[in-house]
C-alpha cells in the first residue's frame, strides 16, 4: 500500500508542473459534455417549456422525469439513444488520443510542452488504437465465461428457479462482469504505458500489462480503487451541494454552476492522478514481486 500512496503522492507532484495538462483535459470533457448536453436541452426545452414542467426540471432530472419525458415525447429516446453511441466512441478516442501525451509527460518526466505533448498525442495515437484491440480477447473470454455460469445454473436451478435466487445470480452476474471490465481496463491502462515507454512490439506491450497486473494485483486495483473511491466521493459532494443549490437562494443558479465545474474540475485532476500513478507505478513493472505487492 505505500507504494501506492507513493505513487499517487508523486502523481499529484508532477501535476503541479503541469497546470496547463489539466486545463487540456478539463476543456476536453466540457467540449464533449456540451455536445452531448445541447440536442438534449433542446428535447428537455420542447417538453418542459414554460409549463411547470420547467420547475420540476430546476430542480433536477430525476428517473420520473425521464419516463414522464420519454411517454409525451417519444422521439425523444431515439434522439438520446442515437447520440449515445457516437459521442461515447468519439469521447472515447479523444480520451485515447490525450492519453499518449498525457503518458508520454509523465513517463519522461517532463515539463508541459505544447509541441511534445500534441506531438506525442498524435504519434503514440495509432499504436494506442491498434493496441486496444488486444483487449477483445480478454472481453471475449469474460463474455464466454459468464455465458457459460448461466448455463450451469439453468443446468442447476431449471429454468423456474425461484424469483430470489434468480435475482441475486443476476447481481452475481453483473458484479464478475463490472468486475472483469475493470480489470480489462487495468490491463489495457499498464499495456499502453508500455506502449508509450518506446515498446516496438504491441503483443509484448499486451503481454507486460496482463503480466503486471497478474504480479502486482495490489498495486494494479489499489491505485485504481483508492482514486475511483475519491471519485465517488467528490459526486456524492457535488450532489449534496447541488440539492442545497437548488432551493431559492441568491444566486443559487451561479452557485450550481460553480459546483459543477468544480466536480468536473476535480474529477479530470484525479482521472490524470490515476495516469500518472499508473506512470510511477510501472517503472518499477519488470521488478520480481515482493512483500508489499
Amino acid at each position: 500500500m505505500g507504494a501506492v500512496l507513493g505513487a499517487i503522492a508523486s502523481a499529484l507532484s508532477d501535476l503541479k508542473a503541469l497546470k496547463p495538462l489539466i486545463a487540456v483535459f478539463y476543456l476536453a470533457n466540457l467540449a464533449a459534455g456540451l455536445t452531448l448536453a445541447w440536442p438534449l436541452l433542446l428535447v428537455l426545452d420542447d417538453f418542459a417549456g414554460h409549463s411547470l414542467e420547467g420547475a420540476r426540471l430546476a430542480q433536477g432530472v430525476d428517473f420520473d422525469f425521464l419516463v414522464e419525458l420519454i411517454h409525451y415525447n417519444p422521439a425523444a429516446l431515439s434522439i438520446l439513444l442515437g447520440l449515445l453511441l457516437p459521442v461515447s466512441i468519439a469521447y472515447w478516442l479523444l480520451s485515447l488520443f490525450l492519453s499518449g501525451g498525457a503518458l508520454s509527460l509523465f513517463v519522461n518526466g517532463t515539463g508541459f510542452g505544447a509541441a511534445f505533448f500534441w506531438g506525442s498525442a498524435a504519434r503514440q495515437f495509432r499504436r494506442l488504437l491498434l493496441l486496444s484491440f488486444f483487449m477483445v480477447p480478454l472481453l471475449a473470454g469474460l463474455l464466454f465465461s459468464l455465458l457459460l455460469a448461466q448455463v450451469l445454473f439453468l443446468l442447476l436451478m431449471g429454468p423456474d428457479a425461484s424469483q430470489p435466487a434468480q435475482f441475486w445470480w443476476l447481481g452475481l452476474l453483473l458484479a464478475l462482469l463490472a468486475a472483469g471490465l475493470a480489470l480489462i481496463r487495468l490491463v489495457f491502462d499498464y499495456a499502453r504505458i508500455e506502449a508509450v515507454r518506446g515498446e516496438a512490439s504491441l503483443g509484448r506491450c499486451f503481454g507486460n500489462g496482463l503480466r503486471f497486473v497478474l504480479q502486482r494485483p495490489g498495486w494494479a486495483i489499489g491505485s485504481a480503487a483508492i482514486l475511483s473511491l475519491l471519485s465517488l466521493a467528490v459526486l456524492a459532494l457535488g450532489k449534496v451541494l447541488s440539492a442545497w443549490l437548488s432551493a431559492p437562494l441568491p444566486l443559487a443558479a451561479a452557485g450550481l454552476i460553480a459546483v459543477q465545474q468544480a466536480v468536473i474540475l476535480a474529477r479530470t485532476v484525479l482521472r490524470l492522478t490515476r495516469l500518472g500513478s499508473q506512470a510511477h507505478l510501472a517503472k518499477r513493472m519488470r521488478e520480481p514481486v515482493s512483500g508489499d505487492a
